[in-house]
């Protein structure tokens, strides 16, 4: 596949589209590599003790993510470099990358609109429980 065909919508249809590329794959294995690395990183990241636990929820969403279209995404690889027929069809590309789009503004929306939603409840928690009495210590 030539990345310069991008446009052109028999591509993405073919059942048998021929084998990729070798500039293609280097490419393709790099962004998907890439994408494992960075599930690694964040798994790392989410592990860390001075992190609270909504951005640990969040970096978790993050390496499931990357870790799962790392994965996905190589074996996409995987089955349009050996050429099989309906499986290694640049339809499924396609699949990935909206599937990543998707799954990136569920990420973002938990972590601009569930994170701060969730911290202004606590705070308002913690500000309502201080006028409450408190059980007497014996």
């Amino acid at each position: 596949m030539d990345l310069l065909n991008l446009f052109n919508y028999q591509v993405w249809i073919k059942i048998n589209p021929g084998p990729l590329l070798p500039g293609s794959f280097r490419i393709l294995a790099i962004i998907f590599g890439a994408f494992l690395v960075g599930a690694i990183i964040s798994k790392k990241i989410s592990r860390f003790e001075s992190i609270d636990k909504t951005k640990k929820i969040a970096w978790k969403k993050v390496y499931s993510m990357l870790a799962w279209m790392g994965i996905l995404g190589l074996i996409y690889l995987f089955f349009a470099s050996e050429g099989i027929a309906i499986l290694g069809m640049r339809v499924w590309f396609l699949v990935w990358i909206a599937g990543v789009v998707v799954w990136t503004v569920f990420i973002i929306r938990y972590i601009f609109i569930e994170i701060p939603a969730k911290e202004k409840s606590k705070s308002n928690r913690q500000h309502f429980e201080k006028y409450l009495p408190k059980k007497k210590k014996r």
